[in-house]
């Protein structure tokens, strides 16, 4: 049996179902209970709420992720029981052994940029497995064992462990500097992403948006993609609410009037290195193409749960400036007469602390901005004179449980408003829709 310690996870739950698929004994342990956890005892799983001493008799693999802390009672257990234990991304190398792999890292757009290759390679008949750090609308999971040769996951530069992969293909979304309270140097961030370009195979399946400055300068490693000069090139972008449309020249070939049901030019950046990778793998520009205009989306990136002719409401992952004000991009072009309004749970106070200036630039674009309390994931609170100053410079600021009494005295009619952040925050859009909809 496998035991994953923290099996609720976005990434440890998608490979636990994955091996309950493959018809494997799987048991786990996570602190709060969850829909997921719901779904993965369905499947089969055995599971604790909570993390505390068990026997260990019956397990052969104990499974961690980083943000198991060394001194985890049950990891404790485990090495003192002499059961092997292994990070989540050493399983998920095992698992994709026997695969053609296809991997996808990069400070932001790895979720969408993954599902929709698995969405492309679905459309194409390929039926791939996946493993991805989102749930794929059209399925409503993160994780599918397919039949094909095809295996496409997320490698994960967060914490190192992307390293850790094999593949024959891969796409780098970007290099920004995040993670600070791992990496601590962007230099130390650079170096590992050289390490990972040069585990690829071959230049032709590594995919690398050139219209970031340090994946530019690696070019020798890779195929660019992007609106600059690069070798797939995109021109006439144009947004038409939440859809997009342009056009990617390679070489001589041009693929004019690419349709895209998702918004920004961020989106038709992963999207080009989609078709890249797809076209180079040896699937049919129609295929290609009918992937991109069906393609479901992704929970929570930039999804709408809730529309009327008073008020949209919009979740979103983005827990970074850059990825704060790429969010603000795109809607502003979809909803250009109506007032934005974002309301914003800091994820980590490392980052917030870090970046604060650059987070304060990309909320002030927004109409509104409200600010409530950080997400701390095991770190320490905030310095309480520093947040008071941060939440000075924001709009308002509302703590998680007032906000649902409090939105409703600030929302004007045509409001489009956007939960933001990388923690708790989509629960309460969540419970934010269905008031919205109890009342109306």
């Amino acid at each position: 049996m496998t035991h994953f310690i923290g099996i609720g996870g976005i990434g440890m739950s998608a490979i636990a179902r994955l091996l309950l698929l493959k018809k494997q004994r799987v048991s786990g342990s996570d602190l709060k209970d969850s829909k997921r956890l719901s779904e993965l005892v369905g499947l089969g799983a055995t599971i604790n709420v909570g993390h505390s001493l068990k026997d260990f008799s019956d397990v052969s693999t104990v499974v961690y992720s980083t943000v198991i802390e060394d001194n985890n009672k049950e990891l404790v257990l485990a090495k003192k029981q002499n059961i092997p234990v292994i990070h989540r991304s050493d399983l998920l190398k095992t698992l994709m052994k026997p695969y053609r792999s296809l991997c996808v890292t990069g400070a932001h757009g790895k979720t969408s940029t993954s599902s929709l290759l698995a969405w492309t390679l679905y459309i194409a008949k390929a039926d791939p497995s996946y493993v991805i750090g989102g749930i794929l609308k059209s399925f409503n999971q993160n994780s599918h064992l397919g039949q094909g040769d095809f295996f496409v996951a997320e490698a994960d530069e967060s914490d190192g462990s992307f390293l850790n992969v094999e593949y024959e293909g891969a796409i780098i979304t970007n290099a920004d500097f995040d993670h600070v309270n791992y990496w601590k140097d962007p230099n130390k961030l650079e170096e590992a992403y050289v390490n990972f370009m040069s585990l690829a195979p071959t230049k032709k399946l590594l995919f690398m948006c050139g219209d970031d400055p340090i994946l530019a300068k690696h070019s020798k490693f890779g195929t660019l993609y992007g609106f600059s000069d690069c070798e797939w090139k995109i021109s006439d972008f144009k947004q038409e609410k939440l859809t997009s449309e342009f056009t990617i020249t390679h070489h001589e070939k041009v693929y004019p009037k690419i349709r895209l049901n998702l918004p920004g030019k961020h989106y038709a950046l992963n999207a080009t290195a989609v078709f890249a990778m797809a076209i180079s793998l040896g699937i049919s520009e129609n295929l290609v193409r009918e992937a991109l205009q069906s393609f479901p989306g992704v929970k929570r990136r930039l999804d709408v749960l809730y529309s009327d002719e008073k008020v949209t409401v919009i979740d979103d992952y983005a827990h970074h400036p850059k990825e704060i004000l790429t969010l603000y991009r795109a809607l502003k072009n979809a909803f250009q007469e109506q007032r934005l309004v974002a309301i914003f749970e800091p994820h980590r106070i490392s980052r917030l602390q870090l970046m604060e200036k650059e987070f304060i630039r990309a909320l002030s674009a927004f109409d509104v901005a409200i600010t409530t309390e950080v997400f701390l994931v095991g770190e320490k609170p905030p310095c309480e004179a520093f947040f008071s100053a941060f939440c000075k410079q924001i709009d308002k600021f509302i703590p998680k449980n007032s906000l649902i009494e409090e939105m409703g005295d600030l929302i004007r009619p045509g409001d489009v408003l956007v939960f933001i952040g990388a923690g708790e925050i989509s629960a309460y859009a969540d419970l934010f829709t269905q008031h919205l909809k109890e009342v109306r």
